[in-house]
């Protein structure tokens, strides 16, 4: 097989070369259990194409662990396990007998062809595999806990802009993606966030959003991505002023 003139994550929209989805943004288990990653595929010959799985540990490069085409593949003394649900078209990695070296975000891949651009790797947005330890001072996971703050009447008055901030307390583990949109909108709105930061009891993070004078009449949300949901988002919902 040649070698890929582009490697695309399916965060970003790839017409007609088909879509990874891995929902669950991090999975946190205890040392000697087992972990298991859901991709799913929209992909055409979903049957009989190879589905690949990579993992990237913090400040190394890509390693390929296995990749499946029919039903089952194993790896690395049955360490790793690849299947193929059908018709679902979901591929799955399970992790067996967890260790503090398979700390790392994990991957699902596939080869696309196209007559534009050739041989094209497409991989999902990636999960994060955390591995707990038993003197871990806190719970494994626990959902954030939002508080939301409104332009002041200064802001609007003054520049004819509101800013919108969202804060996110207490949360474990600390992996987290947050986005912006207004309400009924699948469109992604431009926003800044500050860094995920360790507190007492768990990790926080803030958010914040600024709209012109005309947007304030509109009902915005603050959408949270987070391992506690379970694969789903929290959408926060901020009202017009």
């Amino acid at each position: 097989m040649p070698l890929p003139k582009a490697l695309i994550f399916s965060s970003l929209w790839v017409f007609g070369l088909g879509n990874l989805e891995q929902s669950e943004i991090s999975i946190s288990r205890g040392r000697d259990k087992s972990a298991q990653i859901s991709c799913t595929a929209s992909i055409e010959n979903f049957n009989s194409a190879a589905i690949h799985w990579y993992r990237q540990k913090t400040n190394q490069g890509l390693e390929h662990l296995l990749y499946v085409t029919q039903a089952l593949a194993r790896a690395k003394n049955n360490k790793f396990e690849a299947r193929k649900e059908f018709p679902a078209s979901i591929i799955t990695l399970k992790i067996n007998s967890l260790e503090k070296e398979d700390e790392a975000m994990y991957y699902c891949a596939w080869w696309s062809h196209s007559t534009l651009d050739g041989w094209i790797k497409i991989f999902g947005e990636g999960t994060k595999v955390i591995v707990t330890s038993p003197d871990q001072n806190f719970d494994e996971v626990v959902a954030p806990k939002p508080t939301i703050f409104l332009p002041s009447l200064a802001e609007t008055t003054l520049h004819n802009a509101g800013t919108y901030l969202c804060l996110l307390e207490n949360f474990v583990p600390d992996v987290i993606k947050v986005y912006w949109k207004e309400k009924n909108s699948d469109k992604i709105l431009e926003s800044q966030q500050g860094d995920t930061r360790k507190a007492v009891d768990g990790y926080m993070k803030f958010s914040w959003l600024t709209v012109p004078e005309m947007s304030l009449q509109k009902e915005h949300q603050c959408v949270v991505k987070h391992e506690s949901y379970k694969g789903a988002n929290q959408e926060i919902l901020f009202p017009p002023i």
